[in-house]
């Protein structure tokens, strides 16, 4: 994928022209998808660093663990089930 397959780039304050149809390319959506996911993993693995610090966990690994459990949709739903054994 080169340049040439992009739009021309307009200000982000300019509504593009209505279309019937979409983009001719999806390259640059999952070019943009694929950036931003890579981008949250490593702002992730910051507040996972960051949570090990405030549990004061001197295991890298449990800090990581804990902060995924936690903020897993299931840890986020029945977070009242931690150190009840499940």
């Amino acid at each position: 994928m080169n340049s040439e397959n992009f739009p021309p780039q307009i200000p982000f304050w300019e509504r593009p022209p209505p279309q019937w149809d979409g983009d001719e390319f999806s390259e640059p959506i999952f070019l943009g998808v694929g950036i931003a996911l890579s981008k949250w993993e490593i702002v992730e693995t910051f507040f996972a660093m960051i949570f090990k610090h405030l549990i004061e966990s001197r295991s890298n690994a449990a800090g990581r663990v804990f902060y995924r459990l936690v903020m897993s949709s299931c840890g986020k739903l029945d977070t009242g089930s931690i150190g009840r054994g499940g």
